[in-house]
């Protein structure tokens, strides 16, 4: 009689239990703080950064010697590997390394990744562009939340 007792008393326990739970139906999406539009034109490759308010940024990589440069003469596109740093001055901080690295992912597809290194120990992700080997951008990430997919 005892054991009788101590089942319903569990199954009364779990029967209520399982009766509150509830579920969230409810479907998150990250909105990303800002979007990327590729445009090509001629021997360049136009890149805009465009806010969720509509200000844009943009950066031109030129086409020389069959690889891409940015304004300030670095590689971003290129079909060897290859990894450089550079010191530069990002928000008046002045011993910022910018570490760039392409690499080959598969048979045709390239990637060019860029971190910034502030001071010694903290990294932050700032672009990385996965491309074809005729330099067609297939996908931009920034900072792990922004994705930029040529359809």
């Amino acid at each position: 009689m005892k054991n009788v007792k101590i089942k319903m008393g569990l199954i009364l326990c779990i029967v209520i239990l399982l009766s509150s739970c509830k579920r969230n139906k409810n479907n998150y999406t990250i909105i990303p703080p800002y979007k990327y539009q590729v445009e090509y034109c001629g021997d360049k490759i136009i890149i805009s950064k465009i806010t969720n308010i509509g200000d844009t940024t943009s950066t031109i990589w030129k086409k020389r010697n069959g690889e891409y440069f940015d304004e300030n003469n670095h590689l971003k596109m290129s079909l060897k590997d290859t990894s450089y740093i550079y010191y530069q001055k990002v928000y008046n901080i002045k011993h910022t390394k910018l570490c760039t690295e392409i690499s080959a992912e598969k048979d045709s597809l390239y990637s060019c990744t860029t971190t910034f290194l502030w001071g010694y120990h903290v990294e932050e992700m700032g672009l990385v562009v996965y491309y074809d080997k005729s330099y067609q951008i297939k996908k931009i990430r920034s900072g792990g939340l922004c994705e930029y997919s040529n359809k």
